[in-house]
């Protein structure tokens, strides 16, 4: 059996859709698994235990539509037994036409998509996203079983980690999905002496990450945005006491590594199915009722009311409160 597995979201959205190569595998452990990317994600497929082949899209600079025909032409010399779509693109739909497979499926969202056999609806009710992506998947294979999301991680070298420690990831690509710094300053004010503090994320959040240190009144708290491939991250997160995120990445990250974790909800809400669900995994959210909560699905660039009630009347106990001790 060789499947094709399309995700050509961010990090978060691919690290989700691993589980479904791991459902494929429960079902026929020879299958050839094949998953389709965009380059700025690829990281996430390195060295894979459960995916036979990764297909890039190089997204990222120009000609990119020109790239993806070029990546069609090179995938119709491969006759899939089923090609699954869970992005929602019309880019990806087209692929979708275009390529060899006996059976493809897609969730339901333009016109394009009612031309398909296998289609359903992607609803926010609350659903897991894996579980609306196996649902996707089960219109294929009826007896796909629900699989957790893997990442090949990777122990940084020459690095010690300083036990015990925890780690924050105070950035997102939304201005309204990040807590407000002053309570991750207030949570690091609040933690044991002898817990160290990594401050966790991309080369671009060095800056964002740097006014934490500098903010903060003790030693043991450093900023390694940037420092690690993100499977590197992935290995720092899974021996945390606690990892910290935002509702982002990290988040998924964690629980494909079975990590510790506490995920801050601002403008979002967990109902839209992207909370961890790591054997420790815990929400935060503001516990005050907000009309204007949630904003929308992905975030804001800015807080619509001007106020950013969501984050800021986060209480800092609640991000103590499944600390061990």
């Amino acid at each position: 059996m060789k499947v094709l597995l399309i995700q050509t979201a961010s990090i978060g959205d691919t690290i989700l859709a691993t589980a479904a190569a791991g459902s494929i595998k429960s079902l026929d452990p020879k299958a050839e698994v094949h998953f389709l990317c965009k380059d700025s994600t690829v990281q996430v497929l390195e060295d894979h235990p459960i995916i036979n082949r990764i297909w890039v899209w190089e997204k990222s600079g120009s000609r990119k539509y020109y790239k993806l025909f070029r990546l069609i032409m090179e995938l119709r010399k491969h006759k899939f037994d089923a090609a699954i779509n869970f992005q929602r693109y019309l880019s990806t739909t087209l692929l979708l036409i275009l390529l060899r497979a006996d059976y493809k499926a897609l969730f339901r969202s333009h016109f394009l998509s009612f031309f398909f056999r296998y289609s359903i609806k992607h609803v926010l009710s609350g659903r897991h996203e894996i579980d609306r992506n196996l649902e996707l998947l089960r219109l294929i294979f009826p007896q796909a079983s629900f699989a957790l999301p893997v990442i090949a991680i990777k122990k940084p070298e020459n690095f010690i980690l300083s036990l015990p420690y925890i780690t924050i990831f105070p950035g997102s690509l939304w201005e309204t999905k990040k807590t407000p710094l002053e309570k991750w300053i207030e949570l690091i004010g609040l933690l044991p002496e002898d817990m160290t503090v990594y401050i966790m994320g991309s080369k671009s959040e060095e800056n964002l990450a740097e006014l934490i240190v500098e903010n903060v009144r003790r030693e043991n708290v450093y900023n390694l945005c940037g420092k690690f491939s993100l499977r590197e991250v992935a290995f720092i997160m899974k021996y945390a006491v606690m990892n910290y995120t935002n509702d982002s990445a990290p988040t998924h990250l964690a629980t494909a590594t079975g990590a510790s974790v506490t995920t801050v909800f601002c403008s979002t809400v967990p109902d839209f199915g992207f909370y961890p669900i790591s054997p420790k995994s815990y929400v935060v959210e503001v516990q005050e009722k907000l009309n204007c909560r949630p904003c929308g699905i992905h975030g804001k660039r800015q807080c619509p009311k001007k106020h950013f009630d969501c984050g800021k009347k986060i209480d800092v106990n609640q991000l103590l409160q499944n600390l061990p001790t």
